[in-house]
């Protein structure tokens, strides 16, 4: 009867302990779709993808883009030289930009630039967890697609 009690107790006095780590987990879960989804629309983030043991990014800002990013993919012929080894190092003040709703709260991000002459558009699909899909269509490569995932904000 007294090992009854004691179990009872234990039991009683550890119930509410998973419900308020799945609250926490529940409550930073909306925090981080909040801030993702408002830096999307106020154009202030960036993309963090990790290859070869190295970081790379594309900044978005209203103001600028940025990439630092690695060659993928394939030159096509007639286009003149292009050094297969040459990063997407980029930068550009004059794009447009467009946002279109996808299912379950996510985002599809269309870019085009400009004042850059080899990238056509940039498009980024990015979910409520910041998981991202970054998609470069060139002039003079072939589609280059990387997986990483959204930080609000500047990079560091």
């Amino acid at each position: 009867m007294k090992s009854v009690k004691i179990l009872l107790i234990l039991l009683l006095g550890t119930s509410g302990v998973p419900v308020y780590a799945q609250s926490t987990k529940a409550e930073k879960a909306a925090a981080l779709k909040f801030a993702i989804l408002k830096s999307v629309d106020s154009i202030e983030y960036t993309f963090v993808t990790f290859q070869g043991g190295q970081t790379y990014h594309l900044q978005v800002t209203r103001d600028s883009l940025t990439s630092v990013l690695p060659f993928t993919g394939s030159s096509i012929s007639g286009n003149g030289y292009v050094d297969q080894t040459a990063n997407l190092n980029l930068r550009s003040l004059d794009f447009g930009y467009t946002v279109k709703a996808l299912k379950k709260n996510g985002r599809q991000v269309t870019i085009t630039l400009n004042d850059v002459d080899d990238i056509n558009k940039i498009t980024l699909e990015i979910y409520e967890n910041g998981n991202a899909t970054l998609i470069i269509n060139s002039v003079r490569r072939s589609r280059m697609i990387y997986q990483g995932y959204l930080y609000p904000g500047r990079a560091n």
